[in-house]
Protein backbone atom coordinates (compact mmCIF):
# COMPACT_ATOMS: atom_id res chain seq x y z
CA UNK A 1 0.00 0.00 0.00
CA UNK A 2 1.23 3.36 -1.07
CA UNK A 3 1.91 6.20 1.76
CA UNK A 4 -0.59 8.86 1.44
CA UNK A 5 0.91 12.17 -0.86
CA UNK A 6 1.03 14.72 1.92
CA UNK A 7 1.53 18.39 0.53
CA UNK A 8 2.27 21.13 3.39
CA UNK A 9 2.99 24.87 2.27
CA UNK A 10 4.92 26.99 5.24
CA UNK A 11 4.29 30.64 5.38
CA UNK A 12 5.85 33.63 6.24
CA UNK A 13 3.58 35.45 9.52
CA UNK A 14 4.27 39.18 8.77
CA UNK A 15 4.93 41.43 6.30
CA UNK A 16 7.43 44.31 6.10
CA UNK A 17 7.19 47.36 3.77
CA UNK A 18 11.07 48.83 4.24
CA UNK A 19 10.88 51.65 2.24
CA UNK A 20 11.18 54.68 4.12
CA UNK A 21 8.59 57.20 4.50
CA UNK A 22 10.58 60.19 5.17
CA UNK A 23 10.96 62.43 2.25
CA UNK A 24 14.38 64.09 2.28
CA UNK A 25 15.53 61.99 5.13
CA UNK A 26 19.43 63.08 4.83
CA UNK A 27 18.77 66.68 4.29
CA UNK A 28 20.69 65.98 0.81
CA UNK A 29 18.41 68.82 -0.73
CA UNK A 30 17.78 71.96 1.52
CA UNK A 31 14.49 70.69 3.65
CA UNK A 32 13.00 73.57 3.85
CA UNK A 33 12.23 73.39 0.09
CA UNK A 34 11.84 69.53 -0.02
CA UNK A 35 9.78 67.63 2.16
CA UNK A 36 10.08 69.51 5.85
CA UNK A 37 8.69 72.55 7.45
CA UNK A 38 9.94 75.48 9.53
CA UNK A 39 9.13 76.24 12.38
CA UNK A 40 11.97 78.76 13.73
CA UNK A 41 15.66 79.47 12.52
CA UNK A 42 17.46 78.93 9.02
CA UNK A 43 17.36 75.22 8.80
CA UNK A 44 20.08 74.11 5.69
CA UNK A 45 21.75 71.35 4.44
CA UNK A 46 25.25 71.78 6.43
CA UNK A 47 28.16 69.77 6.64
CA UNK A 48 29.95 71.48 9.67
CA UNK A 49 31.00 68.48 10.32
CA UNK A 50 31.09 65.05 8.40
CA UNK A 51 27.83 64.03 8.31
CA UNK A 52 26.83 60.19 8.72
CA UNK A 53 26.08 59.70 5.44
CA UNK A 54 25.58 61.18 2.31
CA UNK A 55 27.15 64.97 1.60
CA UNK A 56 25.38 67.05 4.29
CA UNK A 57 23.22 66.45 7.62
CA UNK A 58 20.32 68.87 8.96
CA UNK A 59 21.74 72.09 10.13
CA UNK A 60 20.14 74.80 12.21
CA UNK A 61 22.04 77.41 11.54
CA UNK A 62 20.44 80.77 12.23
CA UNK A 63 21.29 82.80 15.76
CA UNK A 64 17.55 84.04 16.24
CA UNK A 65 16.02 81.78 18.53
CA UNK A 66 17.45 79.44 21.42
CA UNK A 67 15.35 76.31 20.17
CA UNK A 68 15.40 75.56 16.33
CA UNK A 69 12.41 72.96 15.12
CA UNK A 70 11.79 71.46 12.08
CA UNK A 71 9.25 68.75 11.05
CA UNK A 72 7.49 66.63 8.50
CA UNK A 73 4.47 65.43 8.61
CA UNK A 74 3.79 61.70 7.23
CA UNK A 75 0.56 60.77 5.83
CA UNK A 76 -0.09 57.18 7.01
CA UNK A 77 -3.33 57.09 6.13
CA UNK A 78 -2.60 54.03 3.67
CA UNK A 79 -2.71 51.57 6.50
CA UNK A 80 -5.71 52.83 8.36
CA UNK A 81 -7.16 49.70 8.83
CA UNK A 82 -4.09 47.48 9.81
CA UNK A 83 -3.63 50.89 12.03
CA UNK A 84 -6.93 50.31 13.76
CA UNK A 85 -6.46 46.35 13.53
CA UNK A 86 -3.26 46.77 16.22
CA UNK A 87 -1.60 45.21 13.28
CA UNK A 88 1.12 48.51 11.93
CA UNK A 89 4.10 49.25 13.85
CA UNK A 90 6.46 51.89 12.65
CA UNK A 91 10.18 51.71 13.27
CA UNK A 92 11.75 55.64 14.12
CA UNK A 93 15.44 55.93 13.67
CA UNK A 94 17.55 59.14 13.80
CA UNK A 95 21.76 59.98 14.11
CA UNK A 96 22.15 62.66 15.78
CA UNK A 97 25.62 64.62 17.06
CA UNK A 98 26.52 68.60 18.34
CA UNK A 99 28.64 70.92 17.15
CA UNK A 100 31.27 70.19 20.38
CA UNK A 101 31.93 69.80 23.80
CA UNK A 102 33.89 71.20 26.85
CA UNK A 103 34.27 70.45 30.36
CA UNK A 104 31.27 67.70 30.06
CA UNK A 105 28.84 70.62 28.34
CA UNK A 106 28.19 70.32 24.89
CA UNK A 107 27.99 73.29 22.62
CA UNK A 108 24.35 72.50 21.35
CA UNK A 109 21.97 69.97 21.38
CA UNK A 110 19.87 68.25 19.29
CA UNK A 111 16.45 66.32 20.26
CA UNK A 112 13.44 64.78 17.77
CA UNK A 113 10.42 64.46 18.71
CA UNK A 114 7.70 61.71 17.13
CA UNK A 115 4.02 62.10 17.24
CA UNK A 116 1.47 59.71 16.71
CA UNK A 117 -1.47 61.98 15.49
CA UNK A 118 -5.25 61.59 14.22
CA UNK A 119 -7.05 63.05 11.12
CA UNK A 120 -7.73 66.43 13.60
CA UNK A 121 -4.42 66.47 14.86
CA UNK A 122 -4.27 65.30 18.27
CA UNK A 123 -1.52 64.05 19.66
CA UNK A 124 -1.87 60.02 20.64
CA UNK A 125 1.19 59.19 21.51
CA UNK A 126 4.91 60.50 21.55
CA UNK A 127 8.54 58.86 21.38
CA UNK A 128 10.86 61.86 22.35
CA UNK A 129 14.77 61.60 22.54
CA UNK A 130 15.33 64.29 24.95
CA UNK A 131 18.03 66.68 24.35
CA UNK A 132 21.58 64.56 23.47
CA UNK A 133 24.95 65.96 23.06
CA UNK A 134 27.62 63.96 21.76
CA UNK A 135 30.87 64.82 19.19
CA UNK A 136 29.90 61.83 17.70
CA UNK A 137 27.33 60.33 15.62
CA UNK A 138 24.65 58.56 17.70
CA UNK A 139 22.01 56.21 16.59
CA UNK A 140 18.41 57.40 18.40
CA UNK A 141 15.27 54.42 17.43
CA UNK A 142 11.83 53.51 18.33
CA UNK A 143 9.88 50.72 17.53
CA UNK A 144 6.06 51.43 18.01
CA UNK A 145 2.31 50.17 17.18
CA UNK A 146 0.82 52.94 16.38
CA UNK A 147 -2.24 53.72 18.00
CA UNK A 148 -5.75 52.96 16.71
CA UNK A 149 -7.18 56.00 14.62
CA UNK A 150 -3.28 57.13 13.57
CA UNK A 151 -3.50 59.45 10.33
CA UNK A 152 -0.72 60.95 10.37
CA UNK A 153 3.26 60.83 12.04
CA UNK A 154 5.00 64.28 12.43
CA UNK A 155 8.68 63.99 13.03
CA UNK A 156 10.08 67.15 15.08
CA UNK A 157 13.80 68.10 14.68
CA UNK A 158 15.02 70.39 17.16
CA UNK A 159 18.19 71.85 17.75
CA UNK A 160 19.24 74.00 21.37
CA UNK A 161 21.89 76.46 22.29
CA UNK A 162 23.62 75.47 25.10
CA UNK A 163 26.02 77.84 25.78
CA UNK A 164 25.76 80.18 23.25
CA UNK A 165 23.15 82.04 20.54
CA UNK A 166 24.01 79.41 18.04
CA UNK A 167 21.90 76.35 17.41
CA UNK A 168 23.89 73.42 15.94
CA UNK A 169 22.52 70.52 16.81
CA UNK A 170 22.92 68.41 13.80
CA UNK A 171 20.74 65.23 12.29
CA UNK A 172 20.97 62.62 9.42
CA UNK A 173 19.61 59.50 7.81
CA UNK A 174 16.50 60.06 9.80
CA UNK A 175 13.89 57.14 8.32
CA UNK A 176 10.40 55.69 9.61
CA UNK A 177 9.76 52.09 7.97
CA UNK A 178 6.34 50.41 8.64
CA UNK A 179 5.43 46.58 9.45
CA UNK A 180 2.32 44.69 9.49
CA UNK A 181 1.85 41.64 11.36
CA UNK A 182 -1.37 39.30 10.20
CA UNK A 183 -3.72 39.10 12.36
CA UNK A 184 -2.92 35.08 11.95
CA UNK A 185 0.31 33.11 12.41
CA UNK A 186 -0.29 30.58 10.34
CA UNK A 187 2.11 27.85 10.12
CA UNK A 188 1.21 25.74 7.32
CA UNK A 189 -1.77 24.41 5.18
CA UNK A 190 -1.49 21.02 3.42
CA UNK A 191 -2.93 18.24 2.25
CA UNK A 192 -3.28 14.59 1.50
CA UNK A 193 -5.62 11.43 -0.48
CA UNK A 194 -7.28 9.71 2.30
CA UNK A 195 -9.04 6.76 0.38
CA UNK A 196 -11.83 8.60 -1.50
CA UNK A 197 -11.36 11.74 0.07
CA UNK A 198 -9.06 14.59 0.74
CA UNK A 199 -8.16 15.88 4.17
CA UNK A 200 -7.02 19.19 4.24
CA UNK A 201 -5.29 20.40 7.32
CA UNK A 202 -4.07 24.39 8.81
CA UNK A 203 -2.25 24.98 11.89
CA UNK A 204 -1.98 28.47 13.51
CA UNK A 205 0.29 29.48 16.08
CA UNK A 206 -1.43 32.60 17.29
CA UNK A 207 -4.78 34.31 16.46
CA UNK A 208 -6.35 37.94 16.82
CA UNK A 209 -9.09 39.04 16.29
CA UNK A 210 -9.94 35.98 14.01
CA UNK A 211 -13.47 35.52 12.76
CA UNK A 212 -13.43 32.77 10.55
CA UNK A 213 -11.52 30.85 7.76
CA UNK A 214 -13.25 30.12 4.49
CA UNK A 215 -11.80 27.27 2.21
CA UNK A 216 -12.33 28.05 -1.76
CA UNK A 217 -11.29 24.62 -4.51
CA UNK A 218 -10.64 25.20 -8.08
CA UNK A 219 -10.50 22.72 -11.00
CA UNK A 220 -7.82 25.08 -12.82
CA UNK A 221 -6.26 27.22 -10.31
CA UNK A 222 -8.05 30.50 -12.00
CA UNK A 223 -11.64 29.86 -10.72
CA UNK A 224 -12.04 29.48 -7.25
CA UNK A 225 -15.88 28.66 -5.68
CA UNK A 226 -16.93 28.32 -2.38
CA UNK A 227 -15.88 25.06 -0.38
CA UNK A 228 -16.39 25.43 3.28
CA UNK A 229 -16.39 28.30 6.33
CA UNK A 230 -14.54 27.48 9.54
CA UNK A 231 -15.07 29.65 12.70
CA UNK A 232 -11.52 31.09 13.86
CA UNK A 233 -10.90 30.86 17.29
CA UNK A 234 -10.95 34.72 17.15
CA UNK A 235 -8.06 35.38 20.08
CA UNK A 236 -5.76 32.66 20.58
CA UNK A 237 -1.67 32.56 21.70
CA UNK A 238 -1.34 28.55 21.38
CA UNK A 239 -1.36 26.37 18.28
CA UNK A 240 -4.70 25.48 16.92
CA UNK A 241 -5.33 23.00 14.44
CA UNK A 242 -8.30 22.85 12.08
CA UNK A 243 -9.27 20.12 9.14
CA UNK A 244 -12.05 19.81 6.31
CA UNK A 245 -12.71 16.77 4.07
CA UNK A 246 -12.92 17.05 0.68
CA UNK A 247 -15.51 14.05 0.04
CA UNK A 248 -15.81 15.04 -3.43
CA UNK A 249 -12.36 15.18 -5.00
CA UNK A 250 -11.77 15.19 -8.76
CA UNK A 251 -9.84 12.74 -10.60
CA UNK A 252 -6.12 14.49 -11.49
CA UNK A 253 -5.42 17.93 -9.63
CA UNK A 254 -7.34 19.81 -6.97
CA UNK A 255 -6.66 23.15 -5.79
CA UNK A 256 -7.31 24.52 -2.73
CA UNK A 257 -7.23 28.17 -1.47
CA UNK A 258 -7.21 29.16 2.28
CA UNK A 259 -8.69 32.86 3.35
CA UNK A 260 -8.52 34.19 6.52
CA UNK A 261 -11.11 37.19 7.93
CA UNK A 262 -10.97 39.09 10.62
CA UNK A 263 -14.01 40.42 12.90
CA UNK A 264 -13.52 43.84 11.28
CA UNK A 265 -14.02 41.73 7.26
CA UNK A 266 -10.41 42.68 6.76
CA UNK A 267 -9.34 39.65 4.21
CA UNK A 268 -6.14 37.72 3.72
CA UNK A 269 -5.27 35.73 1.30
CA UNK A 270 -3.13 32.64 1.70
CA UNK A 271 -1.05 31.07 -1.12
CA UNK A 272 -3.01 28.07 -3.10
CA UNK A 273 -2.03 24.65 -2.54
CA UNK A 274 -2.71 21.39 -4.91
CA UNK A 275 -3.35 17.80 -4.82
CA UNK A 276 -3.66 15.13 -7.05
CA UNK A 277 -6.27 12.59 -6.97
CA UNK A 278 -6.01 9.18 -8.84
CA UNK A 279 -9.64 7.67 -7.93
CA UNK A 280 -8.64 4.99 -5.95
CA UNK A 281 -8.95 1.89 -8.28
CA UNK A 282 -11.64 3.35 -10.51
CA UNK A 283 -10.36 5.46 -13.28
CA UNK A 284 -12.44 8.10 -15.45
CA UNK A 285 -10.46 8.89 -18.45
CA UNK A 286 -10.85 11.79 -21.27
CA UNK A 287 -9.49 11.74 -24.79
CA UNK A 288 -8.52 13.58 -26.52
CA UNK A 289 -8.20 15.93 -24.10
CA UNK A 290 -8.25 19.15 -25.21
CA UNK A 291 -10.69 18.75 -28.24
CA UNK A 292 -13.12 20.45 -30.76
CA UNK A 293 -16.01 18.56 -28.38
CA UNK A 294 -15.93 15.17 -29.54
CA UNK A 295 -14.52 13.20 -27.02
CA UNK A 296 -14.39 9.34 -25.56
CA UNK A 297 -15.54 8.92 -21.42
CA UNK A 298 -13.65 5.84 -19.99
CA UNK A 299 -14.70 5.30 -16.55
CA UNK A 300 -14.63 1.78 -15.30
CA UNK A 301 -16.55 0.46 -12.31
CA UNK A 302 -19.20 -2.17 -11.88
CA UNK A 303 -23.31 -1.13 -12.61
CA UNK A 304 -24.59 1.39 -13.89
CA UNK A 305 -22.63 5.11 -14.09
CA UNK A 306 -24.35 8.55 -14.69
CA UNK A 307 -22.47 10.97 -16.84
CA UNK A 308 -23.51 14.40 -16.73
CA UNK A 309 -21.35 17.77 -17.82
CA UNK A 310 -20.99 21.01 -14.92
CA UNK A 311 -19.60 24.28 -15.25
CA UNK A 312 -16.18 25.31 -13.35
CA UNK A 313 -18.65 26.65 -10.82
CA UNK A 314 -20.97 23.29 -10.30
CA UNK A 315 -23.54 24.60 -12.45
CA UNK A 316 -25.38 21.77 -14.64
CA UNK A 317 -24.70 21.68 -18.25
CA UNK A 318 -25.79 18.37 -19.61
CA UNK A 319 -28.12 16.43 -17.51
CA UNK A 320 -27.40 13.08 -16.76
CA UNK A 321 -26.78 10.02 -19.26
CA UNK A 322 -27.31 6.19 -17.28
CA UNK A 323 -24.47 4.16 -19.30
CA UNK A 324 -23.93 0.57 -18.93
CA UNK A 325 -20.18 0.48 -20.47
CA UNK A 326 -16.89 1.64 -19.50
CA UNK A 327 -16.38 3.42 -22.62
CA UNK A 328 -19.04 6.53 -23.42
CA UNK A 329 -19.27 8.52 -26.12
CA UNK A 330 -19.63 12.59 -25.66
CA UNK A 331 -20.72 15.21 -27.97
CA UNK A 332 -19.60 19.03 -26.64
CA UNK A 333 -19.32 20.48 -29.87
CA UNK A 334 -22.12 22.81 -29.32
CA UNK A 335 -21.10 24.76 -25.93
CA UNK A 336 -18.83 27.31 -26.01
CA UNK A 337 -14.82 27.08 -25.77
CA UNK A 338 -13.80 26.93 -22.33
CA UNK A 339 -12.99 24.58 -19.28
CA UNK A 340 -16.23 21.93 -18.63
CA UNK A 341 -16.32 19.55 -15.58
CA UNK A 342 -17.30 15.70 -16.60
CA UNK A 343 -19.08 13.75 -13.63
CA UNK A 344 -18.89 10.28 -13.58
CA UNK A 345 -21.10 8.62 -10.42
CA UNK A 346 -20.52 5.17 -9.99
CA UNK A 347 -21.89 2.80 -7.30
CA UNK A 348 -18.61 3.39 -4.73
CA UNK A 349 -17.45 7.07 -6.21
CA UNK A 350 -17.85 10.64 -7.45
CA UNK A 351 -15.48 10.55 -10.19
CA UNK A 352 -14.81 13.80 -11.84
CA UNK A 353 -12.56 15.64 -14.28
CA UNK A 354 -11.35 18.36 -16.21
CA UNK A 355 -12.16 18.49 -19.99
CA UNK A 356 -11.23 21.48 -22.42
CA UNK A 357 -13.17 22.73 -25.19
CA UNK A 358 -10.79 24.56 -27.71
Amino acid sequence: MKAPLLIVFFFLVSFAQAQNLVVNPGSEVNPTIVGWTLVSCHWINGAERTPHGGSYHFYAGGADASTCELYQDINVSAFATSIDGGFSTFNFSSWMRSYSGSFGIYNDRGRAVVEYRDASSAVLSTYDTGLQGSTSWVQYSDARVAPAGTRTIRIRLLSDATINSDSDGYFDDISLTHTTTLPVTLISFGSYVAGSTIVLNWQTASEVSNDFFTLEKSFDGMNWNLMAVKDGNMNSHQLSQYQYIDEQPIQGLNYYRLKQTDVDGTTTVFPSIVQHFSGKGEELLIFPNPSDGLVTVHATGAGQKTLRVLSTSGQEILAGAVIETNDYFLNLTELPAGYYVVEVVTLQFVLRQIVVKQ
